[in-house]
């Protein structure tokens, strides 16, 4: 039985392999999985989890608890356009831009885990929002626009039958304005003709992420924990 996936394009972009475990291992399967991490000379591993589990004590693997991912839901409803929200059509990426992509992580895995590091974390998230522009992701990016700046954005599109908020984020010099409940409500307008029900995927340790979508009306649809398996 393999117990393990090797994701190509994160090996080819952390430079070394890395691998996802399968879903829904016992705690016999365990060893087994680290042994097979380890004959596959794995550096990385992500172990996703329905419950908190505790991994054996072992000389191969360091076990990491990197997130408790919260999945949000809710139907889809139609809101007043807002006058400062428009689509950002331009592959050419502002600074600003490219500043809040590195914000709307800042409680990611990638990020709070330090064996990553600042480095990769940021040319991650720097990728992921250029993907949106250009057209490799399927999602759109809606900037909200204050005084001639980028005072937030929010990315949009589907994950099969859902709408999807990818990444969202406001300018700290621009906070307590509402402007993420309009950017949420943006994406729900966005996508209204095309599909019934939105989600958006983040951690429970960014309350104030939680707080905002819990406000719009979204309800957690499940919970998620995440394992980072590193190799000593």
């Amino acid at each position: 039985m393999n117990y393990i996936e090797i994701l190509d394009w994160d090996s080819g972009f952390f430079g070394y392999k890395v691998a996802r475990a399968r879903t829904g291992l016992s705690t016999a399967d365990i060893p087994l999985l680290l042994q097979e991490l380890d004959t596959a000379k794995v550096k990385l591993a992500y172990y996703f989890s329905d419950d908190q589990i505790i991994f054996p004590d072992n000389n191969s693997f360091e076990v990491k608890l990197v997130d408790k991912k919260l999945t949000y839901l809710k139907q889809v409803q139609s809101f007043e356009t807002c006058e400062f929200i428009s689509t950002y059509h331009s592959e050419d990426i502002p600074e600003e831009l490219l500043n809040l992509s590195l914000e709307s992580g800042h409680c990611s895995r990638f990020n709070v885990d330090e064996n990553i590091g600042r480095q990769k974390f940021e040319e991650l998230y720097r990728q992921w929002i250029r993907a949106s522009l250009t057209g490799q992701l399927n999602y759109k990016v809606l900037v909200y626009k204050r005084e001639g700046n980028i005072a937030g954005f929010v990315t949009i599109g589907n994950k099969g039958d859902f709408a999807d908020i990818g990444l969202i984020a406001v300018d700290e010099r621009y906070r307590g304005q509402g402007i993420g409940k309009y950017l949420v409500q943006a994406a729900e307008n966005y996508c209204n003709d095309s599909l019934v029900k939105i989600q958006v995927v983040t951690q429970a340790a960014n309350k104030a992420a939680c707080r905002l979508y819990e406000k719009c009306g979204f309800e957690i649809g499940s919970t998620e924990f995440v394992y980072h398996l590193w190799k000593k």
